[in-house]
């Protein structure tokens, strides 16, 4: 059966598991339902809207003749101080009312309590402790149509009874905007991604991303700097059987803005690359791929 702590389970399934090994997980989430619900899942979307609008590609020239790449992407998402906080608030059944800065899910694994009338404890437990996020992901990019390239990236897994259908698609679609006005003198395209995690009915993750890149190459090397606008909403649903914890809410990325910086060193049939993004936190992402 489906349990609202599974939820919380599915918002930091880009997280180690080996950050859970060391926490007891259902005292973890019975203090962050209902009104806390969304501070401590907030770094949630900031982390994957991040996480996926990174290593898109590895240049931004898009050649004149038909190709075809493989990569593999390695991420790194990097907390930072504002994520790991939030204004927490104690529950209807605790008096006097009371608000306090306490840990999102990614914040410090140091409980905050609060007291009350009689003595009574409100109890915020600690968040998971860590400092970074990593992730891998292979996508497919074909290109070289009209100055045009297509990236596909796709993930299905089915845990059946105990989580559910795990799927996340990937588009893009880039296209040389260099060719109309410098004339190769510089690298310029523009390009929109459409990115969607989900997992069963529970929780849908869309990402829009729009981005103006530009470079220039050196022979081998590849330089290259972007700026992006992410539209991200998250929204997450649940249904418990008494109705005293139902969850429905949808979060937005806090900082639509982005930009970054890569290298690439091209071999012809193999290919590497690093860049460095920031919105809402810093992301790093090395990549490995074969071009033919």
């Amino acid at each position: 059966m489906f349990t609202m702590k599974k939820i919380w389970i599915l918002l930091v399934l880009i997280i180690p598991w080996s950050s859970l090994k060391s926490q007891d997980f259902a005292k973890l989430t019975d203090s962050y339902l209902g009104v806390n619900s969304q501070g401590f899942t907030q770094p949630a979307v900031d982390i994957f809207s991040g996480m996926v609008n990174t290593g898109l590609h590895n240049e931004i020239s898009i050649p004149k003749k038909l190709y075809f790449k493989i990569d593999v992407l390695a991420s790194a998402a990097i907390i930072s101080e504002k994520q790991k906080t939030f204004r927490g608030k104690t529950d209807d059944t605790f008096a006097p009312y009371q608000e306090a800065i306490v840990p999102t899910i990614v914040g410090p694994n140091v409980p905050v309590t609060v007291t009350g009338n009689g003595g009574a404890q409100f109890i915020f437990p600690g968040g998971l402790g860590i400092s970074y996020v990593p992730v891998m992901t292979p996508q497919l990019t074909v290109g070289g149509i009209y100055g045009t390239e297509l990236l596909v990236r796709f993930m299905g897994i089915d845990i059946k009874d105990k989580i559910g259908k795990l799927q996340f698609l990937g588009l893009g679609l880039r296209h040389d905007i260099g060719q109309y006005f410098t004339k190769g003198k510089i690298d310029l395209s523009f390009g929109y991604y459409f990115q969607n995690f989900k997992v069963a009915s529970y929780l849908n993750n869309t990402n829009h991303y729009f981005e103006l890149g530009a470079g220039k190459s050196f022979g081998i090397l590849d330089l290259y700097a972007m700026l992006g606008y992410q539209i991200s909403d998250m929204h997450v649903t649940y249904k418990d059987s008494d109705e005293v914890n139902d969850i429905d809410f949808t979060l937005k990325a806090n900082s639509p803005l982005r930009g970054g910086i890569g290298i690439g060193l091209d071999f012809n049939l193999f290919h590497f690359f690093f860049e460095g993004h920031y919105a809402n936190q810093l992301v790093t992402t090395a990549g490995f791929g074969v071009k033919f």
